[in-house]
């Protein structure tokens, strides 16, 4: 019994050392530095998502509507948007952006046209013809971002967009993989 009693405790000493690390809440300054990151980051896949879209060769048609995504656009490849997709937003939010924007289904099931399509040469193409939900994706002043809420699993915060007009309740989550953002943005 002994035995079996210091064995439990050494493996909650042990798990006590590796978990009470990360157990540790943010300051504020970093939770600011981190929302002030992903928000930042997030403008140009909302404008690749809801907005315009990437910007596109027009002499460059590959099939049907689609064309090369231009070498100045952000993202030129389907693993640079997928990756930074998923290093911005949270994994349920994420999911559904991929889903839809990038493979063509929806949550239902549903098949759509895929905003963006891989070339026969492993680089992204954009349907040229894809409605944008957004005539112009909202850009935030991260200098009036304020921290409401920070803890080891949430940060909430508010931020005035660039022209004053609206304010963003910008919500970030901690997952496995860090900070994610998880929310809309636009």
């Amino acid at each position: 019994m002994k035995k079996l009693t210091l064995i439990a405790l050494s493996v909650l000493l042990l798990l006590s050392v590796v978990l009470l690390p990360s157990c540790k809440r943010q300051s504020d300054e970093e939770a600011y530095a981190i929302a002030c990151d992903l928000l930042e980051r997030s403008y140009n896949l909302n404008v690749a998502y809801y907005g315009e879209g990437l910007a596109y060769d027009e002499d460059e048609l590959v099939e049907g509507s689609y064309y090369h995504v231009s070498m100045d656009a952000p993202f030129t490849r389907r693993s640079d948007l997928i990756n930074e997709t998923k290093a911005v937003f949270s994994e349920r939010i994420a999911t559904d952006l991929i889903d839809v924007y990038i493979d063509g289904t929806a949550s239902l099931g549903v098949v759509l046209y895929a905003r963006y399509i891989t070339g026969y040469d492993g680089y992204l193409t954009v349907r040229k013809d894809y409605d944008n939900i957004l005539d112009e994706v909202e850009k935030y002043d991260t200098s009036t971002l304020e921290i409401k809420k920070n803890n080891r699993r949430q940060i909430k915060a508010t931020v005035q967009s660039i022209d004053g007009d609206s304010t963003l309740e910008l919500v970030l989550v901690y997952e496995m993989s860090g900070w994610r953002i998880d929310g809309p943005t636009y």
